[in-house]
């Protein structure tokens, strides 16, 4: 899904160095590469605005919806209503109309056929499935608008004409795999680790009692989430207490660990020459579908009622406007009570409950490798993610419990310090989440 390109993608020449401008000067003979490197210049800055200071994720629109018939009744037509975004890069995408795709005929394309057999595979009984696949939106461009050029006489017909204008393009995808975690996911992981902290009965009694808690809270976010953790700490590796009047501090001290720590592992800095991530896509919805196959192939199953399609968009960004955030419903809205989120301390073999969302594993001698087993929470919680950090010094093999899958295969090797965010569809898969370190 997305408008129609008459040629071929462009991308501004990797020689334009972003950082540079022309410096003009009377007499100046100017080329082409000279006004490309002006425009590589701006079109960085602008991006790199959006970027920095506003983020990621969904302006205004792009809602995702099944349309109904004459009589009420869902239909397979997804649909994703015109709308504007900014991209991880900071490139703003617009989608001018609403755009549709039909669920039953993209399950008949082969390479969906041949993932959907391979689900099919792990399941009982066989010919239904339950699968999850991940909407993104993507900034893409196009080159269009051709002119005649002068050149050398005898040409081929495609030299004759080349494209006079780049366009701003989008790309709507359905895939398999879900997308990258962005800083929106990174945050949330934070603040589920800020909400696990189980309550004090008291406050440390002296002021540097209170001081190390605050070090101790820093350290272990840190080695839950740090792309190098701090070195170990009698106790870091156990929940920690937190009286409620200090909740304020950790708060203050959690997001000052992401501005300067953190988050430049997530978002290298543009002049930093990490380079930025190949991904340049807004997450915009999760669907959950029950499949079967029918005479004609697989199609989404609708016995004993409507469609069987959940589409989740929790997780999706966004970002809001000036206006939106100085209205009552801005950011300093009243906001529900967080839900109870729950922290995993493992140092032996053991299972990971279906309420936990976060799990820190540390073999209790170096050289034991674990086994973990994941317990996915089934239909009650198809949403369900689930982050976990191999802290230790041995491999940690994680293996889902009642016949489930990682990434189709029957566990997952987790190395020593290595993380793994996993994504559940309440039918035994899980899907591994990529990430920037």
């Amino acid at each position: 899904m997305s408008c129609s390109c008459t040629f071929s993608p462009a991308t501004v020449p990797a020689s334009s160095d972003p950082s540079k401008h022309v410096n003009f000067s009377t007499g100046m003979v100017l080329g082409v590469e000279d006004y490309r490197q002006e425009f590589a210049y701006h079109s960085a800055r602008d991006r790199w605005i959006v970027r920095e200071i506003a983020g990621y994720g969904t302006l205004s629109g792009l809602s995702v919806s099944l349309d109904r018939d004459e009589s009420d009744v869902l239909t397979d037509k997804l649909r994703i209503s015109a709308g504007t975004a900014a991209a991880p890069s900071g490139q703003l995408i617009c989608v001018g109309a609403d755009q549709c795709a039909l669920l039953n005929s993209w399950l008949s394309t082969a390479d969906v056929v041949e993932k959907v057999n391979a689900i099919d595979a792990h399941r009982t009984p066989a010919d239904s499935a339950t699968i999850k696949v991940w909407l993104t939106l993507c900034y893409t461009n196009c080159a269009v608008a051709p002119v005649p050029i002068p050149g050398q006489p005898c040409r081929s017909e495609e030299d004759l004409m080349a494209p006079s204008r780049i366009a701003d393009d989008y790309r709507l995808s359905l895939s398999f795999d879900p997308p990258e975690i962005g800083e929106t996911d990174y945050l949330r992981l934070l603040a589920q680790y800020r909400q696990a902290l189980p309550p004090a009965a008291a406050l440390p009694a002296t002021q540097a009692l209170r001081r190390a808690l605050v070090r101790r809270i820093r350290r272990q976010a840190k080695l839950l989430f740090a792309p190098v953790p701090d070195a170990f700490a009698v106790g870091d590796d156990a929940a920690v207490e937190l009286h409620p009047d200090m909740a304020p501090e950790i708060v203050e001290e959690l997001r000052n660990l992401w501005i300067t720590e953190l988050r430049p592992q997530v978002v290298p800095p543009p002049c930093s020459g990490t380079g930025a991530s190949t991904n340049d896509c807004v997450p915009l919805a999760a669907l959950t579908i029950d499949v079967i196959k029918g005479a004609t192939g697989w199609v989404i199953d609708n016995s004993g009622g409507p469609l069987k399609v959940d589409i989740d968009q929790s997780d999706r960004p966004f970002i809001q406007s000036l206006a939106l955030a100085a209205s009552p419903f801005g950011i300093a809205a009243t906001l529900p009570p967080p839900p109870t989120q729950e922290i995993a301390w493992l140092s032996a073999n053991g299972s990971i409950n279906a309420t936990t969302d976060l799990a820190l594993i540390r073999a209790a001698a170096p050289t034991d490798a674990l086994t973990i087993g994941i317990t996915g929470g089934g239909n009650a919680r198809p949403q369900r993610k689930l982050y976990i950090r191999n802290a230790g010094e041995a491999n940690v093999r994680l293996v889902p419990n009642n016949s489930g899958v990682i990434d189709g295969e029957a566990g997952k090797d987790l190395s020593p310090g290595a993380f793994v965010y996993l994504a559940y569809d309440g039918a035994g898969n899980w899907r591994t989440r990529a990430g920037r370190w």
